[in-house]
């Protein structure tokens, strides 16, 4: 398992470059952080980018959290699962959420999603 936010893009700044540079590396860095790097781009990159970690981890399934404020990664959903599905074979669960207000979805209706996901899969 692995989460978007932990699976960083970017190589380490060289602090020896010089504070121009540093500053160069910085700026590259912070366009690569996880989100800024699949939102500033067409949905090739976000796709390109789970095609990737999903082969790196062998997955079996991917699965998807949405906020529901995050317009820009919205329509990419059945993208996204269109490509895992003819390039890996592997399905995907979206479930939205709100990350500032719990009661969108509450834990129960995710573990019945997860549940009854996982149960398609066996």
């Amino acid at each position: 398992m692995f989460d978007i936010f932990t699976y960083l893009f970017y190589d380490p700044i060289n602090l020896d470059s010089g504070l121009d540079e540093i500053f160069r590396q910085l700026a590259i860095q912070c366009m690569e952080y996880p989100m800024t790097r699949q939102a500033q781009h067409k949905a090739d990159q976000m796709i390109e980018d789970m095609i990737y970690l999903s082969r790196e981890y062998s997955a079996d399934a991917a699965i998807f959290t949405n906020h529901i404020a995050c317009k820009g990664l919205q329509p990419m959903i059945q993208l996204l699962r269109e490509a895992l599905r003819e390039e890996l074979g592997i399905p995907l669960l979206s479930i939205d959420i709100d990350v500032g207000d719990k009661r969108f979805t509450s834990l129960r209706i995710v573990k019945r999603k997860v549940n009854n996901f996982l149960k398609t899969l066996f």
